[in-house]
């Protein structure tokens, strides 16, 4: 996909997540997919009916910004072996400036830092502008509030999503899957029995546990609230169910070869299919997500942005630096000389006055000077 547009970033709004995720999978370079993230987070505040809180929904576009994190970190151990430069807080390891990554460190690190810095910088810059829509004074109005927000606040309410988000994280993957949380609603109420099913109560052990699993999974009320590994229990049995000697490392069963199959079968199919599927991707990027935001929470970022320095000038910064190592090196070796030239001169009154005393000849050379300046 080509390089994300100024243009483009101005026309970002926050509508949904499901939104955000397929719009954010489309971007390829991965410093426009900060960017776009930043964009899509600021205007989260000036959406008519946003699905997630503010928190909750920084959560889990920081969450995507780990997906991604984790696919670079693969493709580059199958190239090099390991990570780039050994740095446990590099998100981006292809980033070709010294501080290219600073953006997305502090997003995953600092967010409240950041996000009211950035809000605050689209603020000013549309404050210059002569001329605003509706929607952009909105944006620009909710971007000033941002700012002025405690950042302790802002900082706690994202990261208590980041200790205890399972629930959130399986959920907003399933919405995803669907097309929404309205889509995946309709989903898991196509799974529902029909008339007759409840009447003479024929439905298996392993429907049953399936719907009961996935509520009590959503229920903070419930021991198994949040419990993935029960879910995904759940979901596997009940596609072992409908396809027998089927594994979880196998591929999924296509829905047209089920034999005899209702509706309600097939709706179950996919959401158990749907449930595998996201506590799966779940599963392969939480440890990675939780050691990344810990990195960049103890790296020491400064309060400002630095400008971004490319290798190039890196390179010749180094150069310039030891031409003035060196040029130093000249001017200290040259104040050395003029003072040993120095203490030269002024011993030397002393050494000629130690060889008169030995030297008659030269003692009455001085002598008759003497006398004839008298």
């Amino acid at each position: 996909m080509p390089k994300l547009t100024q243009s483009q970033l101005n026309q970002v709004r926050y509508i949904s997540f499901t939104d955000f995720e397929r719009r954010f999978e489309r971007i390829g370079d991965f410093n426009d997919k900060i960017r776009f993230a930043t964009r899509y987070l600021l205007t989260h505040q000036a959406a008519s009916e946003a699905d997630y809180s503010f928190a909750a929904a920084a959560h889990l576009i920081r969450l995507k910004i780990g997906d991604a994190y984790v696919r670079l970190k693969e493709e580059r151990a199958k190239k090099n072996g390991s990570l780039a430069d050994g740095r446990p807080d590099l998100v981006n390891p292809d980033v070709k400036y010294f501080n290219g990554d600073l953006d997305a460190e502090m997003f995953l690190g600092n967010p409240a830092g950041y996000l009211k810095a950035e809000a605050q910088k689209l603020a000013d810059e549309w404050d210059q502008q002569e001329e605003l829509s509706h929607a952009e004074e909105k944006i620009k109005r909710h971007c000033e509030i941002l700012a002025s927000w405690d950042a302790k606040e802002i900082n706690e309410g994202i990261f208590s999503f980041d200790e205890d988000s399972r629930m959130l994280d399986v959920r907003a993957r399933m919405e995803n899957k669907f097309g929404g949380r309205r889509e995946l609603i309709n989903a898991y109420n196509a799974t529902k029995p029909g008339f007759f099913s409840r009447l003479f109560n024929n439905s298996s052990n392993a429907e049953r546990n399936l719907d009961e699993v996935y509520n009590a999974f959503q229920n903070p009320n419930h021991v198994l609230y949040g419990d993935e590994d029960a879910l995904d229990k759940a979901a596997v049995e009940y596609i072992q169910r409908r396809v027998p000697g089927w594994r979880p490392d196998d591929s999924f069963p296509e829905l047209d070869n089920l034999g005899k199959s209702n509706s309600v079968d097939v709706a179950r199919m996919k959401l158990s299919i749907a449930i595998h599927q996201s506590v799966k991707e779940q599963r392969a990027m939480e440890n990675d997500f939780h050691a990344i935001v810990e990195a960049c929470k103890e790296k020491e970022i400064p309060a400002e942005k630095e400008p971004e320095i490319s290798e190039e000038q890196i390179k010749a910064n180094e150069e310039m630096a030891a031409m003035e190592n060196q040029s130093s090196f000249q001017s200290a070796l040259n104040e050395d000389l003029v003072e040993e030239a120095v203490d030269h001169h002024a011993e030397e009154p002393k050494k000629v006055s130690e060889v008169s005393q030995d030297n008659p000849s030269i003692k009455d050379c001085e002598e008759n000077k003497n006398e004839m300046n008298m």
